[in-house]
């Protein structure tokens, strides 16, 4: 077929399986050559003129897209479109040749006497060639590599998440570092929860004279990786619930910019039965996750900024040496 166009392949494969019906390779190439000129075709022609060339192309576009899908973080449904991109073609192409196969089979079977004509018979189909099994082995190799690259890279780039040191100094906005006040306690109860799979503080700063906390925070580090903006309003949905099941109003919700740090941040505005208004703020990202507790009420107003503050003082990336041991 090459050099000529399928509509003329097509017709002189069915003048010569007139001559010989009992053919049935004849009948079958007349057949083939007929759907391959169908519309909406054109994308298989590329697989009956060079098959291992178009194979060895497809595997190169296939190795591209995904790597651009985990290098450039593209959506994940884009992987599993190009694997079906990949193999639907050839699978179109094979169930498009299977039917030809059988209506050229069928049709020889109809005229089982041969009829004189000086068509030969056509010739043996060729064993493979060195370069058609080489092109075959490369794009074999693009895929497998693609897939094994892509997909390792992929899989610690899901699973990778920053190690942290927290270390708390021992004044912050003014406030002094507590050891027993009772939003300690209050702060001890929160952690009291925590999975033992991740490393857990709990700091207070307040009025020292006064042993009176003003701000809380408890903070975990690890490997937090599934760590998203929904996880983290999960949290604070299990603030605003508890706060119903406490007879505690909630004011307001809302997400402010989580800061040169990344990941999230949410805040709950709210009222104790008491009267005094307290806040609380979430942050999350895939190293670490942290509840700021606001007790005084001066400084509700400001619990997203406090928050963010709060975290850059006491959360720091570890060094190299102990990133390693992490």
């Amino acid at each position: 077929m090459a050099g000529r166009s399928v509509r003329a392949a097509a017709e002189q494969a069915r003048a010569d399986a007139g001559q010989r019906p009992d053919d049935a390779r004849r009948a079958m190439l007349a057949e083939a050559l007929e759907a391959l000129d169908r519309p909406g075709r054109v994308l298989l022609l590329p697989l009956v003129r060079g098959p291992f060339e178009s194979g060895l192309v497809r595997a190169v576009l296939l190795g591209a897209a995904l790597v651009a899908v985990v290098c450039l973080a593209l959506p994940q449904w884009l992987w599993w479109a190009g694997l079906v991109a990949y193999g639907a073609l050839p699978f179109w192409l094979g169930r498009v040749l299977r039917r030809a196969r059988n209506r050229g089979e069928h049709s020889a079977a109809a005229h089982p006497v041969p009829r004189d004509s000086p068509l030969p018979e056509l010739p043996p189909v060729p064993p493979y060639s060195r370069r058609e099994l080489g092109l075959a082995l490369a794009g074999t190799a693009v895929v497998l590599s693609s897939l094994v690259g892509a997909g390792a890279w992929s899989y610690e780039l899901r699973t990778e998440y920053p190690r942290y040191d927290v270390a708390a100094p021992a004044t912050f906005q003014g406030m002094r570092l507590l050891w027993n006040s009772p939003l300690n306690e209050q702060m001890e109860k929160v952690a009291a929860t925590d999975p033992v799979e991740y490393e857990s503080f709990t700091h207070v700063y307040g009025d020292l004279k006064n042993n009176d906390g003003r701000i809380g925070v408890h903070v975990l580090t690890g490997d937090l990786h599934d760590m998203s903006a929904d996880v983290l309003s999960s949290g604070a949905d299990a603030v605003r619930a508890g706060a119903d099941h406490a007879d505690v109003t909630v004011h307001r919700s809302w997400k402010p910019a989580a800061g040169p740090a990344g990941g999230w941040l949410e805040c709950v505005d709210l009222t104790a039965p008491d009267g005094a208004r307290r806040a609380v703020c979430l942050w999350g990202d895939k190293g670490s996750y942290g509840m700021v507790m606001v007790a005084d009420q001066k400084l509700v107003a400001r619990a997203d900024s406090l928050t963010r503050e709060l975290r850059a003082a006491l959360v720091h990336p570890a060094d190299d040496e102990e990133r390693q041991r992490g």
